[in-house]
């Protein structure tokens, strides 16, 4: 799955405008729009994944998805630049990759790719160089989804949303393209303008894994819990949901209150993936909601051996485990392992507080016990 990290970008405010002018002409006045472009600064993106962890258990936040060509590049020197905001090497790297190249399908995906990246270089060139390819190839949905992004990142979503739109003039109906729409209509805050969007464009015969979760998401963030849930339930009931979407449903469950039902979700997992660490550490977060304190630390501690110690959330709920039953010092070791891995992990860091307070005060309770029967033995003389 891709991930693009928390991105700090200026906050730009648009006055909503009905698009009526042609493609072209949309992307020339956003071009002449000096403030806005003014504004759309070069960006850190990182592929990440990041969990995080309350007191009882992890969450893993739905992440957004975008139909991209990375993994069809077999070069990934220009990604590990772009990942080091070395841009002009990153682009160096594809122009010379572009050479190396015999089938036109590869070479318009790395093109594509260069004129992403030169967007964090030169905003303008890379307008003309995406115009270029669409003049080119004008039904090739990649170049509309890669095209949208250089705005999308930047928060300017109306220009993404017209970009899409022309796609969709000569792509009818994309369903990534569609799916594209409704993520950046949930973005302005027109939540069920994406949810409308989606049902008025794709057919629910065709829905995917994919259209089920971007509905599901859009309605949380309308506010609307429950048809979120009937969402995901729908998909789950036509065995419509891949393993990653099934894993977010059942945290979702989970989330709200449903632990047997989201453990239920997570055993047909871990049926089909009995060595992913992240299903059988979120059975534990199950069980550990479900009062199964001792189950929850087999899953946890199986989880652990699973990711070779290298998930502080992990490491944090062993912990949480120990300190709750009083086991301080079981629980600061995996604790400081949390920390480690994690400086700033908040949570840990909290719980690791806690549990070195409470065996030291097991330890001056032990002091003072001596003492009294010290007492006990010095009044018998």
């Amino acid at each position: 799955m891709i991930e693009w990290g928390p991105i700090a970008i200026i906050a730009i405010c648009f006055t909503v405008i009905v698009i009526t002018f042609t493609f072209k002409n949309e992307i020339k006045r956003a071009i002449r729009n000096k403030s806005a472009k003014k504004n759309a600064e070069p960006i850190t993106e990182t592929l990440i994944e990041v969990f995080t962890a309350d007191e009882n258990y992890t969450n893993q936040e739905p992440q957004d998805e975008i139909a991209l060509c990375l993994d069809e590049v077999d070069n990934k020197l220009w990604l590990n630049a772009f990942n080091k905001q070395e841009y002009s090497v990153a682009l160096l790297e594809l122009e010379k990759h572009i050479l190396t190249l015999e089938y036109p399908n590869e070479i318009l995906k790395c093109k594509i790719l260069s004129a992403y990246v030169t967007s964090m270089i030169d905003f303008d060139r890379s307008i003309e160089l995406f115009m270029e390819l669409i003049d080119s190839h004008p039904n090739e949905c990649e170049i509309y989804v890669w095209f949208s992004q250089i705005y999308s990142s930047r928060k300017l979503y109306i220009q993404a949303i017209a970009i899409l739109d022309a796609g969709l003039d000569n792509i009818s109906k994309d369903p990534t393209l569609v799916l594209l729409k409704a993520e950046f209509l949930g973005e302005m805050g027109s939540h069920q303008e994406g949810i409308d969007c989606i049902q008025s464009s794709i057919d629910k015969k065709t829905f995917t894994s994919i259209i089920y979760y971007t509905l599901a998401k859009l309605y949380k963030s309308l506010g609307d819990p429950e048809e979120q849930l009937n969402t995901f339930i729908k998909g789950f009931q036509l065995n419509k949901l891949n393993d990653e979407h099934l894993l977010i449903f059942a945290n979702e469950l989970e989330a709200t209150g449903r632990p047997k039902e989201s453990l239920y979700i997570l055993k047909i997992l871990e049926k089909k993936n009995p060595k992913d660490f992240k299903t059988i550490g979120h059975i534990g977060n199950a069980y550990f909601k479900l009062g199964l304190y001792d189950l929850a630390l087999i899953s946890y501690t199986e989880a652990d051996k699973l990711c070779e110690g290298k998930q502080e959330w992990i490491k944090a709920n062993i912990g949480n485990i120990y300190h709750n039953i009083g086991f301080y010092s079981s629980a600061t070791d995996h604790l400081k392992k949390a920390v480690k891995l994690s400086a700033e992990y908040e949570f840990a860091l909290e719980r690791l507080t806690q549990a070195v307070e409470a065996k030291n005060k097991e330890v001056n309770i032990q002091k003072e016990l001596l003492k009294q029967a010290q007492e006990f033995f010095l009044q018998r003389l």
